[in-house]
């Protein structure tokens, strides 16, 4: 349901999309794109200097288009440290022999 109203300058919308209606975006921003430059076996991951990832702790992280080590393009990753504005640690389980 979506309900508004508007009364000259003044107006507002109230929605209720019921209980299944469930977000799981917290902040409501788009996704960002940011290109890593470095990827370690223990999962850190260094992402291009003039890029900052603005990741928090517990974000989830997809990796596309990695040259190389190709099986782990295409899954979702979960954010388990932030190191420095340019570098966090996600959980590499699996990675033996990738490297």
């Amino acid at each position: 349901m979506i309900v508004t109203a508007c009364a000259g300058m003044m107006g507002f919308v109230f929605t209720d999309f019921g209980e299944k209606h469930i977000i799981f975006d917290k902040n409501g921003e788009p996704k960002k794109h940011v290109l890593i430059s470095h990827i370690t076996n223990k999962g850190f991951i260094t992402t291009e200097e003039s890029k900052r990832h603005d990741l928090e702790q517990g974000d989830l992280i997809k990796i596309e288009e990695v040259i190389g080590i190709e099986n782990i393009n295409g899954k979702v990753y979960e954010v388990k440290e932030i190191i420095s504005p340019y570098t966090f640690r996600i959980e590499c389980d699996g990675w033996e022999g990738v490297f």
